[in-house]
């Protein structure tokens, strides 16, 4: 925490960034809510501080369910947290198992809720697809569900196979196979069709949104505009 505000000011001070215009805040993962919302705020007044942030600047933050409460949420938001990224992944209990240890359903259902009585209107959903043994039906469920808890925005993330996660183990211990990438194609065009039909653009590769709800911070990156990272990865 000290070091990532120290960097800060480094940054600011020592390399002539002083009073830069920001336009849009991300505060990425890892899970950013493991921190207390004190911390969080702490970081968010000392980039304030230092940069010249914007008035109508987009600041998200990336949530886990399970680390996050009505006070927590409230918290966030009476700092100028504009925008919240809730991991949700999938809506089918067995698959969040197999994923190892994700939020189930009714957490995101819930941290949904709270962040909305917190005053956040600008809420995106993660989900991730092509997994080892998802089906059809059941990623149509996800997108259902999804759709039932009205984002702002949606991010669907193709599986990548990482060494130490569960898939990996059953794979090397010959239990299971590599996620299959012609059908995670075909999940793909289902996750198109579903939310185009609801109403949803695809403005990104993986990033689908109401009119209006294009993610700021993404949209600068894509158009290889100025950004400066910060902290340990």
């Amino acid at each position: 925490m000290d070091g990532l505000v120290h960097e800060l000011r480094l940054y600011a001070r020592d390399l002539g960034l002083r009073k830069m215009p920001v336009y849009t805040i991300y505060f990425g993962g890892g899970t950013p809510t493991t921190l207390a919302p004190r911390q969080l705020a702490r970081i968010l007044n000392d980039i304030r501080y230092w940069f010249a942030v914007e008035d109508d600047a987009e600041i998200s933050i990336e949530a886990h369910p399970g680390t996050v409460s009505p006070d927590s949420l409230g918290t966030l938001r009476q700092s100028g947290f504009t925008r919240l990224s809730v991991g949700a992944q999938s809506f089918d209990q067995n698959e969040l198992r197999d994923l190892g240890g994700r939020a189930f359903g009714a957490e995101v259902r819930q941290a949904v809720s709270w962040a909305r009585s917190a005053g956040f209107t600008n809420i995106s959903l993660d989900l991730m697809y092509g997994f080892p043994g998802q089906s059809m039906e059941s990623w149509q469920r996800t997108l259902d569900e999804a759709l039932s808890l009205s984002p702002t925005h949606l991010s669907c993330y193709a599986y990548t196979l990482e060494d130490g996660s569960p898939f990996h183990r059953d794979i090397m211990q010959g239990k299971g196979s590599a996620p299959d990438q012609e059908f995670q194609l075909v999940l793909e065009d289902k996750a198109v069709d579903r939310l185009i039909a609801a109403g949803f653009e695809r403005y990104e590769i993986s990033n689908y949104c109401r009119a209006g709800y294009e993610c700021r911070h993404n949209m600068r990156y894509w158009r290889v505009l100025p950004y400066l990272g910060l902290g340990p990865s």
